[in-house]
């Protein structure tokens, strides 16, 4: 078994497609990466910024309010004073509520372009809701961010299928298939050990990628709960691998053309 896992692995190596394929798919998680860290970065930069305007607010309408404890009136309007609970709760000595981005944040944007992060908290009408949101080009919010999830969930299991559509019937097509059955190993084993190398080199390159990722993204691996939310990525990748895997094995039990094969994988 090792041995033809060995050479699988050796063939799998001479092929210019895993090369092609390998350097492909490392470029684009990158740029996933960097662009949902990248998102992540402004999400954090702007809640600390509104949190310091609402400690620097805060802080002035308490020097107000001391001024006018002391008896000092001078230049302070009945709208601008603090003191009054309707001015306190509408504008003056409102609150920010935010939610800040997870530690595997940079991973899935998700719909956090399109939800609020961060808003004013009054006693007024939603309207004070509805002046907290970015300007947006709507174009980019309905494509959505090109994130690490969408290169797992639409552009993995295109190499994947690149590799194993034809796992067998590219050795009848090359007029191999008959040597390879005649020799003392049983067919299935042979199948099996094909299928087994490419699982083997996907999920490998796959976990590497997710692991040298969330170092490099600032995902805050030593957060709380970091550890078992990268576990559970790992863990969701790789059923999903195995699901793509299996469904490109049942298609070529079927002994179809390498192109039927190919058409029948990509409508799945």
């Amino acid at each position: 078994m090792l041995r033809l896992a060995a050479f699988e692995w050796r063939l799998l190596r001479a092929d210019a497609t895993l090369r092609t394929l390998t350097v492909v798919l490392t470029a684009i998680v990158g740029y996933a990466l960097y662009n949902g860290a990248q998102w992540v970065r402004f999400q954090q930069q702007t809640i600390a910024s509104v949190q310091d305007e609402e400690r620097g607010r805060v802080q002035a309408h308490q020097a107000t309010i001391a001024r006018l404890s002391a008896g000092d009136s001078t230049g302070i309007k009945p709208w601008t004073n603090p003191a009054i609970p309707s001015n306190a709760g509408g504008t003056l000595g409102t609150r920010y509520a935010v939610l800040p981005p997870a530690s595997l944040a940079a991973f899935a944007v998700g719909q956090s372009d399109l939800y609020p992060y961060y808003t004013r908290v009054s006693t007024r009408t939603k309207q004070t809701f509805i002046v907290n949101d970015e300007i947006e080009n709507p174009v980019n919010l309905l494509a959505g961010r090109f994130d690490l999830a969408f290169v797992v969930i639409y552009l993995l299991p295109l190499l994947i299928l690149a590799l194993s559509y034809n796992i067998v019937s590219a050795e009848r097509e090359q007029g191999t298939l008959d040597l390879v059955l005649s020799q003392p190993v049983d067919a299935r084993r042979v199948i099996a050990v094909k299928l087994l190398t490419r699982v083997g080199v996907v999920l490998g390159l796959a976990v590497a990628l997710l692991l040298v990722g969330a170092v490099l993204s600032g995902g805050g691996l030593f957060a709380a709960g970091a550890a078992a939310r990268l576990g559970l990525w790992v863990l969701v990748v790789a059923l999903y691998c195995l699901f793509w895997f299996s469904a490109a094995l049942c298609v070529n039990a079927l002994g179809k053309s390498s192109s039927t094969n190919a058409v029948a994988l990509l409508g799945v």
